[in-house]
């Protein structure tokens, strides 16, 4: 376990600096909390005016404590925070908290004192959790070192919250949660210690089931992502973050960049970090029952569904089919037995519907059946109460059959007050019960899909390419957008199929003289053997040809070639384009396909997005477009790729041919590779690449690096 927060979790001796006689003020709530919830430990209270709480005495400063500390908790004004801090350190205090607020959440001034805290730190090995914090609770030490009256009972599940006040709102719901907690801490500004620090420290700790997560920002997005990813595989890492919005880089020109949406970005880390996000207090609480409730069981996606409700059963069907589950009829001989003991009626299918005036033993009747039946299925109970049906009995019935067995049972029941009882019966065994359908499904199909990671996971990895020194030079060498010629001897060697291209840079062309010569003498550069041709203008202030209307097709030969070059020139001096900037680039047509669109967008703090889906002039309003965080794997591009709707049109739509989809999913993956050897990669494009029956084109390329 991480030894460097063990005094913070475990201390033996606290101070509590800010301390007062008098009974409302935060130090003395925090002290008292401390003693009412018997701390296993030894605590003081200091403040520099001195003076009695009860018996104790109040030290004026720690200089005055004979006893060295473990923790100090700091509770006076933000203006003397930084002072305290010092002498805490130079007396080799090992872990802080500071509670004190008025710091960067305030203003510049606020800045300047957090940033005197951390200059303190920088050298020391003390850890300080905070500033601006409401404390934490360590069921380790019975340590209550918070201003919330709620002690929640010991459990399996460690919680951090950034935000104060919605800790103290989720340890309120705590204290009657049925699976306990071990751990709370609310991070504050993470001024020091921050969520990595304590996924570290969770993540060996047997005792912990699941670990919950309130944040409103990343520290660090690669090093989270390695460290929730590797700590998922072994207990469920739940997160709730609102807004998801990423402070990136400032916008580039970039045709990528703009199908990026800033809110996808913290989902796409949180995904590739294999976390579950939730969205809200009561989602954190479902899931975190089922997660809890079910730890590392093993289970098929087998599920049967006993109801005595039609309604609601077929609601819980439709839920459970979209989200992955298997729900087919029993085998004829369980049905039999089913049959045998339902009354007439009664349906033997799945869901197996006992009729509305259900009592208990007709639901230990169809379930017990069942069980014998398909020991490792997954089990849903709906009920709805009615003048005959039994909530508490058949709650106890579930209790009997399920609390040894490892089946995930669920139990749906549909009421107010007459089956609150049921519910909290259910609840106080761990077998998880709701009073609503859709969330606990979606609870428990991430659990399923949480199963799977572990069992098998995924391998992300980049293409490995090794590219010439006199090119890897030439990229060094280059800044801002790279030169189109030098983009596509890039591709070229991503071992990706480009077409035959020419580029003219407009900085060598002669304005002066007359521009249909100049277009003569550029159009036989090119070979004859490369025709039908495309011709177009490609500038660096633009990001589509198309909006300069710069593009012409199916040229034939040397005359249409040239024809098409000097509207093209003329179009350079009507809309004064920046020559430096601008290319004449001629291509061997591809001809007829499917286009589609690739790119990247990099993130300081997070890595490279890759989007890829539909391309062409259309893809702003068809928006069919997939994104990943890199690196990945040639599975990942797969599963994405099936979810656009071109993928239907690569496959063979109304009898069309297919296309070669490995081919298209070697094409996307070897893009990937693109980071790997362009240091300093800002965003690219690859709009459009053509699919045909040949193979796929890269037929446009932009790269820009950063200035640097």
């Amino acid at each position: 376990m991480n030894d460097t927060l063990k005094a913070l979790f475990n201390p033996k001796t606290i101070a509590v600096i800010g301390a007062s006689t008098k009974p409302n003020k935060l130090g003395r709530l925090i002290y008292d909390n401390i003693k009412k919830h018997k701390f296993s430990g030894k605590v003081w209270p200091v403040n520099v005016k001195g003076g009695y709480i009860g018996q104790d005495k109040i030290y004026k400063t720690l200089e005055d404590i004979d006893y060295k500390i473990d923790l100090a908790i700091i509770v006076i004004p933000a203006v003397f925070v930084p002072q305290v801090v010092k002498q805490a350190v130079d007396l080799k205090v090992k872990s802080l908290i500071v509670i004190s607020a008025g710091f960067k959440e305030t203003g510049p001034q606020g800045q300047v004192l957090e940033a005197k805290i951390k200059n303190v730190l920088k050298d020391s090995q003390t850890r300080l959790l905070g500033v601006n914090c409401l404390g934490l609770i360590s069921q380790e030490s019975s340590l209550n070192a918070t201003f919330v009256k709620a002690m929640p009972k010991t459990g399996k599940i460690a919680f951090m919250s950034q935000s104060g006040a919605f800790g103290a709102a989720v340890l309120d719901k705590f204290e009657n949660f049925p699976y306990g907690l071990k751990y709370f801490v609310s991070l504050g500004n993470k001024t020091d210690i921050n969520e990595l620090d304590l996924i570290k420290y969770w993540q060996t700790d047997d005792q912990i089931q699941v670990i919950l997560a309130y944040l409103e920002s990343l520290e660090n997005g690669q090093a989270f992502i390695q460290l929730a990813r590797q700590t998922s595989l072994k207990k469920p890492i739940i997160i709730l973050m609102p807004g998801r919005s990423t402070a990136g880089q400032k916008a580039v020109s970039s045709h990528t960049g703009s199908l990026v949406k800033s809110t996808q970005v913290i989902d796409l880390i949180l995904a590739k970090a294999g976390t579950i996000q939730v969205k809200n207090i009561d989602q954190l609480f479902t899931y975190t029952s089922i997660f809890a409730a079910f730890g590392q069981r093993r289970s098929s996606q087998d599920l049967f569904i006993i109801t005595n409700a039609g309604g609601p059963a077929i609601l819980t069907t439709d839920l459970a089919i979209k989200h992955g589950f298997k729900i087919k009829p029993p085998r004829s001989s369980c049905q039999k037995s089913l049959k045998a003991k339902l009354p007439i009626g009664a349906s033997s299918h799945n869901p197996i519907d006992v009729l509305g005036d259900a009592p208990a033993d007709r639901y230990q009747a169809a379930s017990q059946i069942l069980l014998d039946n398909y020991p490792e299925a997954a089990y849903f109970f709906i009920l709805t109460p009615q003048i005959t049906t039994q909530p508490n009995e058949t709650a106890q019935i579930i209790i009997n059959q399920f609390k040894n067995r490892k089946n995930p049972v669920l139990t749906f029941l549909l009421g107010g007050k007459q089956v609150a009882e049921a519910k909290n019966m259910l609840n106080r065994h761990q077998l998880p019960a709701f009073d609503t359908i859709e969330t606990p499904i979606r609870a428990l199909a991430a659990w399923y899909s949480w199963q799977k990671q572990q069992a098998k996971p995924r391998l992300a990895t980049w293409p490995k390419f090794k590219l010439s020194q006199q090119l890897t030079d030439k990229i060094n060498l280059s800044h801002g957008h790279l030169d189109p010629s030098l983009a596509a001897e890039v591709i070229y060697n991503l071992n990706l199929k480009l077409p035959t291209s020419l580029y003219h840079p407009l900085s060598q062309i002669p304005f002066g003289q007359n521009l249909n010569q100049v277009a003569k003498i550029i159009s036989q550069r090119w070979p004859a053997q490369s025709y039908p041709a495309v011709v177009k203008l490609v500038s660096k202030e633009f990001s589509h040809s198309t909006d300069l209307k710069g593009v012409y097709l199916n040229l034939k030969d040397k005359k249409h070639l040239s024809l098409a070059i000097a509207k093209l020139l003329k179009i350079v001096q009507v809309k004064k384009l920046n020559r430096q900037q601008s290319y004449i680039c001629i291509q061997k047509q591809i001809g007829a396909g499917l286009e589609m669109i690739a790119g990247f967008k990099h993130y300081p703090d997070f890595g490279f997005a890759f989007v890829f889906g539909s391309g062409g002039i259309l893809t702003e309003i068809y928006h069919d477009i997939q994104t990943i965080l890199l690196p990945t794997n040639p599975d990942e591009i797969k599963l994405k790729l099936s979810q656009t709707k071109i993928y239907r049109l690569l496959t063979g739509f109304r009898g069309s041919t297919a296309y070669n989809i490995d081919q298209v999913v070697k094409t996307l993956y070897n893009l990937t590779g693109l980071p790997s050897v362009v240091p300093g990669l800002v965003t690219a494009d690859f709009n459009p690449l053509i699919i045909n029956h040949k193979g796929v084109w890269v037929v446009d390329v932009e790269i820009f690096k950063d200035d640097k």
